[in-house]
């Protein structure tokens, strides 16, 4: 729910024609969180939400470079705007491109696409409606994809308020570890850690309005630690978990993504020991083959993270694990391929995400020459899949007959009365309710009766 920020904006509504705008976002959950927030606070200033670009007076484009297929799918959307800037249209939108490829651009954005008004990098999305008000006065375009110093103030972008069941938070930005595939520290900036005063503040704001569970959202987000504290007083990441815990109504705690190498020993306790903290977590690991860790530059070896993986697993009963996987980095043979293989079915991912790998501008491993070929990759990929589909499939069947609590999200896509939502392993199940339909935020119990390729089916 967005509320009004004051009684002067509620007026304004009451006599100015509402202006709208059209968010598109690509990449991430960071990335859909930012455009949350960006929604939130033009909607705060009385802007109206529309599905529709051609009814917009505002669109945004925010935008993930982590892959090379997220950033031509964002040239080509850009692209796709510029019938709407012509200047004999009656409503003539400002066009924002905002996110990862605006920083990664910057100014080349207005000679790709002079129909672009606003570069908007991801620390400047709290200065959306600024920039909006300038190019609506008749000034020139804008660019600003400088980043921040990591001030409180930096990382709130608009009202920190839920509008579902589920709801996001910011703890951690950017990334200090520069493996040799990843843009993020290029585009993201190093890590910047918020206070954990605000974290909690906003956490208990998002319960308030209704959320029951949380994910904390950060780059390497278990690497957060309190700004300006010594390691000697134990604000850490699992510190700040334990009091995430003692939030009143809060029912479920889960965070994205984590590194491997601040999985602590305190970390592996608080999921053995907090009650809100869930029986999942996705850790990347990229490869199971040590040789290619080290190409990528990961600061962790295969045995590291089995160990941790297997720490995990001991905490709770039916904890789960998802990660992700590039296939065919530069210098990737067979039998790295093989050790990849082996480790995801020694491990036993619920799931898992894979992609070929592909270049971006700027990372060391650009310079890497002996490069797969794209027929090899696209063969590796297929084998990843089939062992993941048939893993999937497995821990899935497995469950069929069993009673899980589900968060319910709301209907399923199948309609006709079907409801949606997530166990605490993270796994969806779509089920019909038994009596009265509960609603979106209640805790139900369900009883899974088959296993679908992406689901669970069942009844309450």
């Amino acid at each position: 729910m967005i509320h009004d920020a004051c009684p002067i904006i509620h007026a304004l509504r009451k006599v100015e024609v509402a202006k709208k705008i059209h968010i598109r976002t690509f990449g991430c959950q960071m990335n859909v969180h930012d455009s949350e927030r960006m929604l939130g606070a033009m909607l705060g200033l009385g802007w109206e939400a529309t599905d529709e670009a051609a009814d917009a007076d505002l669109i945004v484009v925010n935008t993930c470079s982590v892959r090379e297929k997220a950033y031509h799918k964002v040239r080509s959307a850009l692209g796709a705007l510029k019938p709407l800037s012509d200047p004999r249209r009656v409503r003539r939108p400002i066009i924002v491109v905002a996110g990862c490829v605006a920083r990664q651009e910057g100014e080349r954005w207005l000679d790709h696409c002079p129909h672009i008004d606003i570069v908007l990098g991801p620390d400047a999305v709290s200065r959306l409606a600024t920039h909006v008000g300038t190019v609506m006065d008749g000034g020139p375009p804008v660019v600003d994809v400088a980043f921040d110093e990591g001030r409180a103030r930096d990382f709130l972008t608009g009202p920190g308020r839920a509008t579902g069941p589920t709801a996001y938070v910011t703890v951690m930005k950017g990334c200090s570890h520069h493996c040799t595939f990843c843009i993020v520290p290029s585009v993201r900036g190093p890590m910047r850690h918020r206070p954990s005063v605000d974290i909690i503040h906003e956490v208990q704001c998002m319960v308030d309005d209704g959320a029951r569970e949380i994910t904390l959202l950060g780059q390497t987000v278990n690497a957060w630690c309190e700004p300006g504290s010594s390691p000697d007083e134990g604000r850490d990441f699992a510190w700040l978990l334990g009091r995430l815990d003692r939030v009143a109504g809060l029912a479920r705690l889960r965070y994205t993504s984590p590194h491997p190498i601040y999985v602590t020993d305190a970390l592996v306790m608080a999921h053995a020991s907090l009650a809100s903290l869930c029986e999942h977590v996705h850790l990347p690991v990229q490869s199971g083959s040590d040789r290619i860790l080290r190409r990528m530059g990961r600061r962790h070896d295969r045995d590291h993270y089995l160990r941790v993986t297997d720490a995990l697993r001991d905490t709770r009963p039916g904890f789960c694990l998802s990660t992700d996987l590039i296939v065919g980095f530069p210098g990737e043979t067979s039998g790295d391929h093989s050790m990849t293989l082996d480790l995801v079915e020694r491990v036993g991912f619920d799931t898992f995400f894979s992609f070929m790998y592909s270049e971006r501008p700027g990372t060391p491993a650009v310079k890497l020459v002996d490069d797969v070929e794209p027929e090899v990759k696209r063969t590796r990929l297929h084998e990843l899949h089939a062992l993941g589909d048939r893993l999937t499939a497995a821990r899935y069947s497995a469950d069929v007959g069993r009673v899980v609590q589900v968060l319910v999200e709301g209907e399923s896509r199948s309609g006709g009365g079907q409801l949606s939502g997530r166990t605490r392993t993270n796994r969806i199940v779509n089920f019909h309710p038994s009596g009265l339909a509960p609603t979106p935020g209640d805790l139900v119990e369900v009883t899974l009766t088959d296993a679908m390729p992406h689901c669970l089916l069942g009844e309450s």
